[in-house]
């Protein structure tokens, strides 16, 4: 999918068609506005951008809107919640470090990794982050993965 910029300011998408040497964009899909694209996406009645990343990949997501809409509508963005209409201001929402350190452990997960496959299953709570380490850091709380999986470092 290609987003193009007409010269009045919309967007459009288009799908890029090769054939015998050429491209050919096809079809034209004319892109909803900020405004029109938020009213549709709260319809939609999603929790969270992972609700909504999954719609985009099962291909669910209305072709109006693109799966990226932080970036099309980049001057109108306030975040995916007030997108979707979730009303959560991002650090009043998630667990704090302590609580989502806890749940965690309770896991008994192995490392990063297995915490990245286990935080895109349907398993994690809407109020645990995605990249804790990301979100905690930013805060000043994170002290590593060790620690918030409860894991002794090796020795070595």
């Amino acid at each position: 999918m290609v987003f193009i910029q007409t010269p009045d300011g919309r967007y459009i998408a288009a799908n890029l068609f090769h054939r015998y040497g050429t491209y050919t964009f096809f079809p034209e899909i004319v892109l909803l506005s900020f405004t029109e694209a938020r009213i549709v996406a709260r319809s939609l009645n999603l929790k969270s951008s992972g609700e909504w990343n999954e719609l985009s990949k099962a291909g669910k997501r209305p072709c109006n809107i693109p799966s990226n809409p932080n970036v099309i509508y980049k001057d109108e963005w306030q975040g995916m919640s007030d997108f979707l209409g979730t009303n959560h201001r991002r650090g009043d929402y998630f667990w704090s470090y302590p609580k989502a350190r806890k749940f965690a452990r309770s896991l008994k997960l192995n490392g990063e990794a297995v915490w990245r496959v286990y935080a895109k299953s349907e398993k994690r709570p809407d109020r645990v982050p995605f990249d804790p380490h990301k979100f905690y850091k930013s805060r000043g709380k994170w002290v590593d993965w060790y620690d918030f999986l409860g894991k002794r470092r090796k020795a070595g």
